[in-house]
């Protein structure tokens, strides 16, 4: 299972961050999905080609 910090790493390497800014940012992804969840908002998830192609591998 990947973590938050091993996520926050791979896009801190990937975007020129540091790893703080990197694992602010995903942190808030994760608490916006949950506060909508939690909320009885639908969340819709529509991954990028990357992920597509990475999936249908």
């Amino acid at each position: 299972m990947t973590t938050t910090n091993e996520i926050a790493e791979k896009i801190a390497a990937d975007h020129n961050l540091s790893k703080a800014q990197s694992k602010t940012i995903v942190e808030a992804v994760f608490a916006s999905i949950t506060a909508a969840a939690t909320s009885g908002a639908e969340i819709t998830f529509q991954p990028g080609k990357p992920l597509k192609d990475a999936l249908n591998k």
